[in-house]
């Protein structure tokens, strides 16, 4: 890590990163109203750790298990948040502990975010920045068959759908699983001085590095 990867205390900090309209920081007291938003959604519950019909206490202790990924060494757990800095969903970036050059995406927008371009925007800006990290080659996201429009995001954002995975729940439909490879650590170095170049990496406040956990989001 550098020096600004790391707060006054030594500890590793999450990174900033925006397009000057999507925002993806670190979660906060005030992202409450998300929350309550998201647990009464019918899907997300199911499918990540946001409690279902989820009080303020509840909220709060999933916004507290946010703030522990980094730490923990799981991953990078991010707000979307608008120009105006209102959480409009999450997104995390999650590192395999098994192979250190692949890496997870998984994000949901607020029912309230839908068809607004939050979710495209945040994957641009994470998968962007994972390359920068030195170590991930590959990157998977898991869209569900239904999901229309979550298959859009990763199509729009440079995903080639690839099947479903080996093992996956047999009482519910296959995933279909979406990756973007970078094949070498050369190919790295060239995406990041293209967009140096070009000016379309994303904007970093304070940089990450690569972790070592899966996610449990």
């Amino acid at each position: 890590m550098t020096r600004r990867e790391r707060d006054d205390g030594g500890r590793a900090r999450l990174p900033e990163l925006g397009d000057g309209r999507v925002r993806l920081r670190a979660f906060g007291p005030q992202d409450v109203p998300l929350v309550l938003e998201a647990s009464a959604d019918p899907m997300i519950p199911l499918i990540t750790t946001v409690p279902q019909s989820a009080d303020p206490r509840s909220a709060r202790a999933y916004l507290a298990r946010q703030a522990r990924r980094l730490a923990s060494g799981e991953g990078y757990s991010f707000a979307i948040a608008d120009h105006d800095d209102r959480a409009r969903g999450q997104i995390g970036l999650w590192p395999r502990r098994d192979d250190r050059g692949r890496a997870g995406i998984g994000y949901w927008p607020a029912p309230s975010a839908r068809g607004r371009g939050f979710a495209s925007a945040a994957v641009r800006l994470v998968a962007d920045w994972a390359w920068t990290l030195g170590t991930i080659e590959r990157l998977e996201l898991f869209t569900e068959p239904s999901n229309a429009a979550s298959i859009a995001v990763a199509e729009s954002t440079g995903f080639s759908r690839e099947g479903p995975p080996a093992v996956m729940d047999a009482r519910r439909r296959d995933p279909a699983r979406h990756a973007r490879v970078l094949s070498s650590p050369r190919r790295t170095r060239c995406r990041a001085d293209a967009d140096q170049r070009t000016g379309h990496a994303p904007e970093v406040v304070n940089s990450g590095s690569p972790l070592r956990r899966r996610h449990d989001w």
